[in-house]
């Protein structure tokens, strides 16, 4: 109770609630099943806390809507983001979010999204896109995309990418490609 990061810790529970709004389903799945992560970065002072939750797992509430009451929560806004890049025409699938409370009163959000290997450049062309559009510095993100792809025996690939776009209220997204 109190204490300078409380406000950090009301925005962890209430994102859990957002996120899992009928936690009681997590007890039908495997054992195995991961709702959340739970880190801790030492720094000399405060810890930083990193949150990740699996957003698929509680299908009560449409997704696009928990997604959105969250990022309301929290004060963000993803820029159109979310609907762009998990649009419907994409191989893409959104897998959840990562909330990161570094106690500084600003969190940073992460919508984690997944796509076939194979998809990446696409994925990539998409979020440049979409930036430009937000009039966002996007001109090295297919280069780079294209280098990092080209870079890998294409034989042991991973079959997919992770796509992280991270959103706070007081910068542009920023993201990174996972293979």
């Amino acid at each position: 109770e109190g204490g300078e990061r409380a406000p950090e810790a009301a925005l962890l529970v209430d994102v859990f609630r957002l996120c899992y709004p009928e936690p009681v389903k997590l007890a039908d799945l495997s054992a195995t099943s991961v709702a959340m992560q739970f880190g801790l970065v030492p720094t000399g002072g405060a810890a930083k806390v990193k949150i990740y939750l699996k957003t698929r797992l509680d299908s009560s509430v449409p997704h696009s809507e928990r997604i959105a009451a969250i990022l309301a929560r929290a004060g963000l806004h993803d820029h159109g983001l979310y609907e762009h890049l998990y649009a419907r025409d994409s191989e893409a699938y959104f897998h959840g979010i990562g909330l990161d409370l570094d106690g500084d009163a600003t969190p940073r959000l992460k919508l984690y999204i997944h796509a076939p290997s194979h998809a990446a450049r696409s994925l990539a062309e998409r979020l440049s896109a979409r930036l430009r559009q937000l009039g966002q510095p996007a001109e090295g993100i297919v280069p780079a995309v294209n280098d990092l792809v080209e870079s890998f025996d294409h034989t042991h690939l991973m079959d997919e990418v992770e796509l992280a776009v991270a959103l706070r209220a007081d910068g542009p997204p920023t993201f990174k490609m996972s293979l």
